[in-house]
């Protein structure tokens, strides 16, 4: 049978109600089975100050003074993985960093960090604000921002995945690991290196 006359068969099949089945090989469009997930951490990184989540209202002008006698308040830090940028740089936001990552890091280079750390106590602070836009005062924690290596495997053959992210994670001591700063708007949750 030529090409032509298994056209037109096919056409005709398909007009008629006809169905046809194409044999594919399993291997054709077989997807990646994962074998395993682990991370190295080569690079120590740098200390960095993590936003938490105690801050003032935002200001513009005039001057900021919290004085929190009644209560306390509780200063959460969050631990988060960024994607790396062009640049190299911490890009955007990825999502909440894993016990596996913290756990290498800490072994490989002695630290003592967690995903998520918190405070809690009486916080004062007062602050002169500029004018020329709006900032706020914000409690930042001490930690670490780091370079890793995220390295899929999979069983079946094909190419392992290796990704490079940046991984912060607060230090675990809450003595004299906070630090009060004014925080701009178009600044708001970017990491900090203020005096490190």
């Amino acid at each position: 049978m030529n090409s032509a006359t298994r056209v037109v068969l096919s056409l005709v099949m398909t007009l008629t109600g006809l169905t046809a089945t194409v044999a594919v090989a399993p291997s054709a469009f077989a997807a990646c089975v994962v074998a395993e997930v682990h991370y190295t951490t080569p690079n120590k990184g740098r200390k960095v100050w993590i936003p938490t989540s105690t801050f003032s209202d935002w200001k513009k002008g005039g001057k900021i003074v919290r004085t929190e006698s009644d209560g306390e308040s509780t200063a959460k830090t969050t631990g988060s993985v960024h994607e790396v940028s062009v640049k190299g740089k911490v890009g955007a936001k990825y999502g909440p960093i894993g016990a596996e990552v913290t756990t290498e890091y800490n072994t490989t280079w002695s630290q003592s960090t967690r995903r998520t750390t918190s405070v809690t106590r009486g916080w004062q602070y007062h602050f002169y604000v500029p004018d020329d836009a709006l900032y706020r005062a914000r409690a930042y924690k001490l930690g670490w921002v780091y370079k890793y290596q995220r390295i899929v495997t999979y069983i079946n053959p094909c190419d392992n995945l290796v990704e490079w992210r940046y991984g912060v994670a607060p230090v675990a001591q809450n003595k004299g690991t906070y630090y009060w700063a004014l925080e701009k708007f178009t600044k708001k949750g970017d990491l900090r290196y203020d005096n490190l």
